[in-house]
């Protein structure tokens, strides 16, 4: 319970220090070109199938990742050398997150313009961005959750430690969850949120960074 109310915490402020200033721009981009004149109601429906996607491709990718860390089982040694590799790398991910954000971007791999990945990636978007069925929101979340994030790229390690694909798949569930509570308000009060994200991103940060590297070495100390 203390370690998934510690993957809450740290999506919570990786929400309000990451996620609303990387993924903020594709909620504006889909709310201003499919839903400025549309009912409030459907606008709710929409948000809510967008942040879903989102999180159907997290749990997908965890419970992937989970199963793929069980093969460490098969040694007690192999599994604790896996565990204790997998809870430094979350450890300096922590460290670069608190002190060097920059540093912390350069370990996102990154979509290159000239690729064919980033074409039928862009191609993709526009065509969702211009369809103007509910369905369009939820495949704009999963195709969101599929691109290169550094914050997703923790938790997928996190959820590679667990070792299991049920425990994967609830650890990017939460993950997801938690940045629910801050992206799906950001949904409708979008000029609030980047004004208080732009004058407090380095506090939620700092925040996300002591959170990471105190879970991480709480895993550590198992092994002390």
């Amino acid at each position: 319970m203390i370690e998934y109310l510690s993957v809450f915490g740290i999506a919570f402020f990786a929400a309000l220090s990451h996620c609303v200033g990387m993924c903020g721009g594709l909620i504006v981009a889909y709310s201003s070109s499919k839903l400025a004149h549309t009912s409030h109601s459907k606008a709710v429906l929409a948000h809510l199938l967008y942040i879903f996607g989102r999180i159907f491709t997290y749990v997908i990718l965890g419970g992937m990742i989970g199963w793929s860390g069980s093969i460490f089982e098969q040694n007690a040694l192999t599994k604790a050398v896996m565990l204790i590799t997998v809870n430094i790398f979350l450890l300096i991910f922590g460290l670069a997150f608190l002190i060097t954000p920059k540093f912390a971007r350069k370990l996102e791999l990154r979509l290159d313009s000239h690729s064919c990945l980033f074409a039928y990636v862009s191609k993709a978007f526009n065509a969702l961005l211009r369809s103007q069925s509910l369905a369009s929101f939820l495949l704009l979340g999963m195709l969101n959750g599929i691109l290169p994030c550094g914050i997703v790229y923790y938790f997928l390690l996190t959820a590679l430690a667990t070792q299991s694909a049920l425990e994967g798949a609830l650890v990017m569930g939460v993950f997801g969850v938690g940045t629910l509570v801050v992206m799906l308000p950001f949904s409708f009060f979008t000029s609030l949120f980047m004004q208080s994200f732009r004058h407090r991103q380095k506090i939620f940060r700092m925040l996300c960074g002591i959170c990471m590297i105190g879970f991480s070495a709480f895993n550590l100390s198992k092994f002390l």
